[in-house]
Order: C-alpha cells, then sequence, then structure tokens
C-alpha cells in the first residue's frame, strides 16, 4: 500500500510541476504577443498606406517575405504561436490602421 500511496504522490507533484510550467509558458507567450502588437503599433506609424500585408502564425511570422516579393512594398504581421482568435483580435493594429491595398490571413 505504501508503495502506491508514493506512487501517487509522486504522480500528483508530477502534475502540479506540469502545471506551473505550463501556467509560465503561457505567461511568456502572452507576454511576446504583447511586445510584438505594441512594435506593430509603432511600426504602423511609418507605414505607407497601398502596401500588400501578410498576417498569421509563426508560419507568416518566419517566412521570407521580401526575398519572394522584390520590389513589392510588403509588410509582415505573423506572431509565432498565435491563433486565429488572436488575430482576429489585432485585425485593427496587424491591417486596417496600414490601410492595405491587400492583405492576405
Amino acid at each position: 500500500m505504501e508503495n502506491y500511496e508514493n506512487g501517487l504522490s509522486s504522480v500528483n507533484a508530477s502534475k502540479k510541476v506540469c502545471g506551473m510550467i505550463s501556467r509560465f509558458i503561457d505567461a511568456v507567450t502572452s507576454l511576446y504577443k504583447k511586445q510584438v502588437d505594441n512594435a506593430f503599433v509603432e511600426l504602423n506609424k511609418s507605414a505607407k498606406p497601398g502596401s500588400i500585408v501578410f498576417v498569421g502564425d509563426s508560419i507568416t511570422d518566419f517566412f521570407r517575405l521580401n526575398e519572394f516579393f522584390h520590389g513589392a512594398y510588403v509588410i509582415n504581421r505573423g506572431i509565432s504561436g498565435d491563433t486565429t482568435d488572436g488575430v482576429l483580435k489585432r485585425l485593427n493594429e496587424s491591417v486596417f490602421e496600414l490601410q492595405p491595398q491587400k492583405f492576405f490571413f
């Protein structure tokens, strides 16, 4: 019986640690997204209307847009770890404030 209780104790401790790690990762991810959103707001101040804007997650964030769209005014508004819900919540600062000619989601 003692080994069983020790095993449960280890499982509960592991669950607590996993929960703490998960909350930490969520907090870091949330902070990162807020920092990037704030950077977008500042960058928007110098952006010219009529651009092509790409919005999305890490696939967009790490895509080298300027290498594929030579001569086009392209703006990358990808954020690693973002979700559809997150993109929809930030459409104003990520897209609409830029007054793009086109945008891709």
